[in-house]
């Protein structure tokens, strides 16, 4: 759920203890870890390297986010599930409340440039799960 085309526009940061002015968006996405549980979630943090892509205008009580669900399959694969807009005051503690949920996907900060950037991330995303379906129905 990682498109790489647009992933080396990110910085990923490794601080877990981030406030949500300090990045842009956060992947929360299945631990592979071998020793994770089937629960557990892969959290990265990431900051667009364009400037432009971070201004954005806070709202009362948080900023506007763009939000993409998936689920996992029985086989592990991400399957489309929902994406909407919302105001968050902390996309991370939203993010905590879905452990074991089997929900995963990316929330990206609102600017007047990421409509652009996520439209990207959704049509890649889909495109993948939309090709494993169609492999499937060979």
């Amino acid at each position: 759920m990682i498109d790489l085309t647009i992933q080396s526009k990110l910085d990923i940061l490794y601080n877990m203890d981030i406030k949500p002015e300090e990045y842009d968006g956060i992947y929360f996405l299945p631990d592979d870890d071998i020793e994770a549980n089937e629960d557990d979630m892969k959290i990265l943090y990431w900051k667009h390297q364009a400037k432009s892509y971070r201004e954005s205008k806070p709202v009362d009580k948080g900023n506007s986010y763009h939000i993409a669900f998936f689920k996992q399959d029985k086989d592990g694969r991400a399957v489309y599930e929902d994406s909407f807009e919302a105001v968050l005051y902390d996309p991370a503690t939203y993010i905590s409340n879905l452990h074991g949920a089997n929900c995963y996907g990316c929330i990206v900060r609102k600017t007047e440039k990421s409509e652009k950037w996520f439209k990207k991330y959704l049509q890649g995303a889909l495109a993948r799960t939309l090709s494993f379906k169609t492999l499937e129905n060979k």
